[in-house]
């Protein structure tokens, strides 16, 4: 089967675009992977400052018990 030029150059702007497609779909995949760490990251942070409040908090209303009751011992 003998092809024509029109049907020739489908086939390569066909092929062009393809890889095209494909180089875009790997930009875009490395972009994610890129970002997906810093997701992880900022998410485990959130959770350590939440724990670090929660610690503080912890920390402020023992001292508070604390110097109540040496108000208490002292009267």
């Amino acid at each position: 089967m003998v092809r024509g030029k029109a049907q020739m150059r489908r086939i390569e702007n066909d092929t062009s675009s393809n890889q095209q497609t494909i180089e875009r779909y790997r930009r875009h995949t490395k972009d994610n992977e890129t970002n997906k760490p810093i997701e992880q990251n900022l998410q485990h942070l959130k959770a350590k400052s939440a724990n670090m409040l929660k610690t503080v908090e912890d920390l402020e209303v023992s001292r508070s018990n604390k110097l109540q009751l040496q108000a208490f011992w002292h009267m």
